[in-house]
Order: structure tokens, then C-alpha cells, then sequence
């Protein structure tokens, strides 16, 4: 696992090389591992290798272990933003259990299961099964707040660690996530459900889970038909006179409709809607 660290700063380097955040680096190596998936192109499966060494640097002891939020906080105790965030954490282990997937290196499989075991240790909300946000180094001050990317991301884990062990209680623990996420974070407009009206990409991050979860399980396909009927409700119903999709899916409120994130969620979430429907057009 000793490979050259090769981390991405969160704008382009001839701007600043600071704010290289733990969990942006770990989703950027989920979209080289799947992409890898797709080309089979050797290089992006390698790149993504390369940000396991990163990746350590964001652990240590603190709070239990896990993996800090942002790299120039992390010898910054008095800072807020020195923390130890589920985000980085959740996603770091995703790509790792990927990556032992395809490449059977027990030391990912470790590293894995190490930050598996802080999250579910020291972050779990045991009254639902759903994750607190960050612990914050200085005084082991939990922020409490609930996101739907983390129990996405949550569930996912869950699942991938059933498919390496078959320890079927890595898959009930997916199903508790998934049916404990889809009761708090939905909400009811016009007798229609929906998720939150807010941070679009980070509903699609559960929509991930719910996939993820319904190769194992066909319950799952109540929670990932929500889905696609907010997307399917979203285009007619949620689009600013550019076509623009509004944050809130349901239409109500237009929230950061200019914002590229919110606007390339759903372009994720309807190709992944066609590749399970099996569309090609």
C-alpha cells in the first residue's frame, strides 16, 4: 500500500494548494474506481490506489480514530473545522472496500473496516440507526446534524462488506439505515413523497445506497421508486425558466438552481435511473 500520495486540492493549484478536504479526495477516487469499472482503463483504478496514502495521513487517535474533515485543520485543534467528519470517513470507506474488491489488498480491507468500526462506535445515533456529522477535536463536541449523502454512503458500506464476508448482519444493518433514512428524511407535499428540498446531490448519494441495497434486496425498490418519481416529478414540475432544476424537487422553493451541483445531481440521478430501467436513449 505504499504508493505516492496524490491528493486533489479543492480548486485548480494555480489558485491554492490549501482546503485539500478528505472526503472531496475520496469521492474523487470512487468516480476513478468507476470509471474503471466502465473503460477497464488500468490508469484510473492505479489513481485511485494513489489516494490511499492521503487518505492515512487523515487518521489518527483523536476522538476515537476516524478520518478529519479538511488536511490544513487537522494540527488546528482550536479551529471548528479541526474534526472528525462522518463524510470523509463514510466515503473513504467506501472506495476502500472497493478498491479490495478489485484488487484483493487486505491492507484496504483493514484500513476499512478500522474507520468502519469508529463510525458506527462513535457516531452512530443508536435511537434510528442514521449518523451524526462531525466530531470536533477540541472538546469532543458532537454536532448532531443528520445528511442524506452519509447514510447513503452508510448503507453502501453495509452492503459491499455483506458482498466480501457474507455476514448477513452487514446487510441487516443496511436495511435498518435504509428504512430508518427513508422515514426521517422524507416528507409528504400534495399527499406525494419527497426527499429533502435541499443539497440535491447529497439525496442522490442516498439514492447510491438504495441501488446499492436493492441488488440484495427487492424492499429497497419502494425507496428507489421515490426516487425516481421525485426525478420524474422534478423535470415537469421543478425547472426555472432556463430549465434549471430547482433544489427543492418538489417545486416549491427554487433554492441554488445555479449552482452546478445541484444541477448535476440530476443529471446523475437520471442516468441512473436509465441504466436500471435499462434505457439506452
Amino acid at each position: 500500500m505504499a504508493k505516492l500520495a496524490c491528493p486533489y486540492p479543492a480548486f485548480p493549484v494555480q489558485y491554492s494548494l490549501d482546503d485539500r478536504f478528505y472526503d472531496d479526495n475520496a469521492i474523487i477516487s470512487l468516480e476513478l474506481i468507476e470509471d474503471y469499472e466502465i473503460t477497464k482503463n488500468p490508469a484510473s483504478l492505479a489513481r485511485a490506489e494513489k489516494q490511499v496514502a492521503f487518505s492515512m495521513t487523515g487518521e489518527d487517535t483523536k476522538c476515537g480514530g476516524g478520518i478529519y474533515w479538511v488536511e490544513q485543520y487537522r494540527n488546528k485543534p482550536d479551529n471548528d473545522f479541526c474534526n472528525k467528519a462522518v463524510c470523509a470517513s463514510a466515503f473513504t470507506t467506501t472506495y476502500l472496500l472497493k478498491l479490495y474488491q478489485h484488487t484483493k489488498n487486505e491492507e484496504y480491507l483493514k484500513f476499512a473496516k478500522r474507520i468502519y468500526s469508529w463510525l458506527t462506535t462513535y457516531t452512530k445515533d443508536p435511537s434510528d440507526n442514521l449518523f451524526w456529522n462531525d466530531i470536533r477535536i477540541r472538546d469532543n463536541y458532537i454536532n448532531k446534524t443528520k445528511w442524506t449523502y452519509n447514510s447513503g454512503a452508510m448503507i453502501s458500506n453495509n452492503v459491499l462488506l455483506y458482498e466480501i464476508t457474507q455476514d448477513v448482519s452487514y446487510l441487516n444493518e443496511a436495511r435498518a439505515i435504509a428504512s430508518s433514512s427513508y422515514r426521517v428524511f422524507t416528507r409528504t407535499v400534495d399527499n406525494k413523497i419527497f426527499f429533502p428540498d435541499h443539497d440535491s446531490w447529497f439525496n442522490v448519494c442516498l439514492f447510491r445506497g438504495y441501488l446499492d441495497l436493492l441488488k440484495h434486496d427487492t424492499n429497497a425498490l419502494n425507496y428507489v421508486n421515490t426516487f425516481i418519481n421525485n426525478a420524474d416529478y422534478a423535470w415537469k414540475n421543478a425547472r426555472n425558466s432556463n430549465d434549471l432544476f430547482y433544489e427543492d424537487w418538489s417545486g416549491i422553493k427554487q433554492g441554488r438552481d445555479k449552482w452546478l451541483l445541484q444541477q448535476a445531481a440530476l443529471v446523475e440521478i437520471y442516468g441512473r435511473i436509465a441504466l436500471l430501467k435499462g434505457e439506452k436513449e
